[in-house]
Formats: C-alpha cells, sequence, structure tokens
C-alpha cells in the first residue's frame, strides 16, 4: 500500500513536470485516499508514466488507469483474440494448462470440453462467444481494479446488509 514517502515522491515529480499547476493541501489528501490501495512500486512507475502520457495533471482515474495497464502489463495478459488462438493450440490435450484469464472464460462457456464435443463448423460461434467473455470478465476485472477502497468498502457493507436481510425473509 501507497506510504506516504511514496506519495510526497509522486507529487514532487508531477509538480517538476508541470511547475504552473496550483494545488492545495486538499489536493494532496485526496490523491492520498484515491490512491491508499496501490502498493508503492505500481504507483512509482504509474507516476512516471503518466509524465509520459499526460499533457495536463494526471487526475486521479488516470493514474489508477495507468497503474491497472503496468499491472497488467505485469503478468503479460493476452487480448481476448491471443487468449483464444491458445485455447484452440491447446485444444485435444488433456489437463492442458490456460492462463488464468483465459481458463475463466472457458469455463463461463462450459469449459474445454464441451468446445471440444463441438462440430467443427462451429468453432466461429465458439470463438465469438469465447471473445465477448473473455472482454466482460476483462472490463470486469478492470472496473474492480478501478474501484477506489471507500467505495469497495461501502460495496461490502451494502452486500453484507442485503444478505442479512434474505436471511431475514427465509
Amino acid at each position: 500500500m501507497a506510504n506516504k514517502d511514496t506519495l510526497s515522491q509522486m507529487f514532487i515529480l508531477l509538480r517538476a513536470n508541470w511547475p504552473r499547476y496550483d494545488f492545495s493541501d486538499h489536493t494532496m489528501m485526496v490523491y492520498e485516499k484515491c490512491l491508499a490501495d496501490i502498493s508503492d512500486d505500481v504507483l512509482a512507475a504509474a507516476t512516471v508514466d503518466c509524465i509520459g502520457r499526460c499533457t495536463f495533471w494526471p487526475k486521479v482515474a488516470e493514474i489508477r488507469s495507468a497503474c491497472y495497464r503496468i499491472m497488467n502489463n505485469a503478468i503479460d495478459q493476452p487480448t481476448a483474440h491471443e487468449a483464444w488462438a491458445e485455447v484452440v493450440r491447446l485444444m485435444g490435450i488433456h489437463n492442458a494448462q490456460l492462463r488464468p484469464p483465459t481458463e475463466r472464460a472457458i469455463k463461463c462457456l462450459g469449459g474445454m470440453s464441451a468446445i471440444g464435443r463441438s462440430q467443427e463448423s462451429e468453432l466461429g460461434n465458439w470463438r465469438a462467444r469465447f471473445i465477448k467473455t473473455y472482454e466482460v470478465l476483462e472490463s470486469r476485472d478492470k472496473a474492480r481494479a478501478m474501484t477506489l477502497p471507500a467505495v469497495r468498502l461501502l460495496t461490502k457493507r451494502i452486500e453484507s446488509v442485503r444478505l442479512l436481510e434474505d436471511d431475514d425473509k427465509t
């Protein structure tokens, strides 16, 4: 989790790149609160990334987006089309090891065996369904990663209340 030294260093770098940008202690407090869940090394790299990409002082959302890109590149997540190529290459191999995002999409579609049992003429339909599923899952993962910690906490509390209410109804 981002510590005060990392956040201070972030502001020093941003200020050096945008010397005319006027920010207050309140601005720093907002950034601290909204970036607190990000590790120091990822936040430091995202800061440099934003300096290289942004033409204006980066907003929290831009920094969080850079963090997401960095974390995704670090695990070398394939695109939906690359993931499908992996599925086709490994089709028919018993206990084939798929990358986690690819495996999740395949499980949503019924598993490798469901695809393997289909006719070859249906492969195009499987491909389209796989790509759509993969992209939806990827979008959910990004939304989850981009969600601010306070919002995540509130969402969990609301879900807990709903579960309790559901238990009371039964």
